[in-house]
């Protein structure tokens, strides 16, 4: 598994849409393709947010992640 590289502000905001998404697409009057895009995003986006990674953060060698925190990683090349 990779390395905790979201930050608490970001798993908030992460959360929160995830949350709205999903009251968009309960609320919608029918099920169509944009639901469903809506819907694989806002999966991957509570999933992000329960566990603190993000494959695409790390892909982009980002993380908001603050290093003092507990199970947050120094920044590499910092000892």
């Amino acid at each position: 598994m990779i390395d905790r590289n979201i930050g608490l502000t970001e798993r908030i905001v992460r959360l929160v849409l995830g949350v709205i998404l999903i009251g968009w697409i309960f609320t919608a009057d029918r099920f169509g393709a944009l639901q469903a895009v809506a819907l694989v995003a806002a999966f991957a986006l509570l999933w992000n947010s329960i566990f603190a990674r993000c494959y695409l953060w790390r892909w982009l060698r980002i993380s908001t992640c603050d290093p003092t925190q507990r199970d947050c990683p120094q920044p590499r090349g910092e000892n």
